[in-house]
């Protein structure tokens, strides 16, 4: 299979698994809030994409278990695909505002499912990707990431926002079903040796934060860097329908427009951190955040100026794009060769934990106490991480490349 097919299945896998997410997370937050529910009502939808946090516990399932017939990852794709499609079409006769309560079970079901879908979706990346094609691949990554957020988050709202809820879910539906043809015909290549379940034990993701470094990272800097512009972000869609914003409008600017500087973010920080490095890089993002937060305040005092908001989501997207970049970057510094995948997951999951918990968090308080305050409160958390990386943050030498053998410090770590 040549490098260019690998691509387009990695990419329209990575395309489909976030566009139910996208959609329940950012059109579904507008949609109701252009009904009227209250914030805090809405708070809940952002929680519930606490299942994609904890998928790091059911990740070594999917290494261990999978088909000889149909190849290990196919195997679990050939399910989960077909079954991401059902349950969004479960949606279909629901009403978003007199069925949340059932919407929400929909809601999770798809969490579940996406989330584990990415799982095997990265763990045949890692198996087919040649060491010289992961690069581009991460890329794919990343992009797939954006557009199906820009498709599930922006272009299915507009189908809702002119046909209605039907004709978006159809929509998301099948747009979700498209890469089950890639599939069908993709043979995945047998397995070069029998899985290794030393690294899935509970003592290796403990032995994780052991690491010189790694707690200030993960419990000081890393949630003083994230959780401002991800609670920030959380609030750009229903600020911008309380600003009076038609959902089409919405759209185009957080999802579309947004999503396409996201993309450009990614890519822009990837060029900077290997020029530049993990901490001036990180450091300087975190400065510019605190201007790029503070100029959502006159969309939230409601000045309806369109390029000024336009603006604003380009230039938050980019840096919100950019720091998540970083972050990844840290945690594959920070993954150990005899336990890289684990290693990761635990720690992707850490950071979105801390997003979803703060996009939660700003709403249910921006509910009660405003969106300038919030604002504001995003932007003091920046600058507090500012601080937090001048004094404490040291670059972490990157652990030798996968392939290394060192059986007795692996055995110590992991047992």
């Amino acid at each position: 299979m040549n490098a260019g097919r690998k691509y387009w299945l990695l990419g329209g896998l990575y395309i489909s698994q976030y566009l139910g997410v996208a959609f329940f997370n950012v059109a579904l937050t507008a949609i109701l809030r252009d009904r009227g529910v209250g914030l805090a009502k809405i708070a809940t939808v952002q929680s519930i994409g606490l299942v994609w946090i904890l998928k790091f516990l059911w990740a070594p399932a999917i290494d261990h278990f999978g088909g000889r017939r149909h190849g290990h990852y196919r195997s679990w794709l050939l399910v989960l695909q077909p079954l991401m499609t059902v349950a969004l079409l479960v949606a279909l006769p629901l009403d978003a505002v007199n069925d949340l309560g059932i919407l929400m079970l929909v809601v999770a079901a798809v969490g579940l499912l996406s989330a584990t879908q990415d799982i095997a979706t990265d763990a045949l990346a890692v198996k087919v990707l040649s060491p010289g094609e992961r690069g581009v691949g991460n890329g794919v990554q990343i992009a797939g990431g954006y557009l199906g957020n820009i498709i599930g988050g922006g272009l299915v709202l507009i189908v809702y926002d002119h046909f209605g809820w039907q004709w978006a879910i159809c929509t998301l539906a099948a747009a979700t079903a498209t890469p089950f043809s890639q599939i069908l015909r993709f043979r995945e290549p047998p397995a070069a040796h029998a899985p290794v379940e030393r690294a899935v034990r509970f003592a290796a993701i403990v032995s994780l934060f052991r690491q010189p470094g790694m707690a200030v990272w993960g419990f000081v800097v890393l949630p003083l860097a994230w959780a401002g512009i991800g609670g920030v972000y959380a609030l750009m869609a229903p600020m911008l329908v309380d600003a009076g914003w038609g959902l089409s409008d919405v759209a185009v600017a957080v999802s579309v427009v947004g999503g396409a500087s996201g993309i450009a973010g990614a890519f822009l920080a990837g060029g900077t951190i290997r020029r530049f490095g993990r901490r001036r890089t990180l450091l300087t993002l975190l400065i510019v955040q605190i201007p790029v937060i503070l100029t959502l305040l006159p969309v939230a005092l409601g000045v309806s100026l369109a390029w000024v908001a336009v603006i604003t989501i380009v230039l938050l997207q980019l840096i919100y794009a950019a720091t998540l970049t970083l972050i990844y970057a840290v945690a594959m510094d920070y993954s150990r060769h005899w336990s890289p995948g684990t290693d990761f997951t635990v720690m992707s999951c850490f950071a979105s934990l801390i997003g979803l918990l703060a996009g939660a968090g700003f709403l249910a308080a921006a509910g009660s106490f405003g969106y300038p305050l919030m604002i504001g409160a995003g932007a003091v958390l920046a600058a507090t991480g500012a601080g937090a990386v001048a004094l404490w943050f040291t670059e972490r030498t990157p652990h030798t490349r996968i392939g290394t053998t060192e059986p007795a410090l692996a055995t110590k770590e992991i047992r």
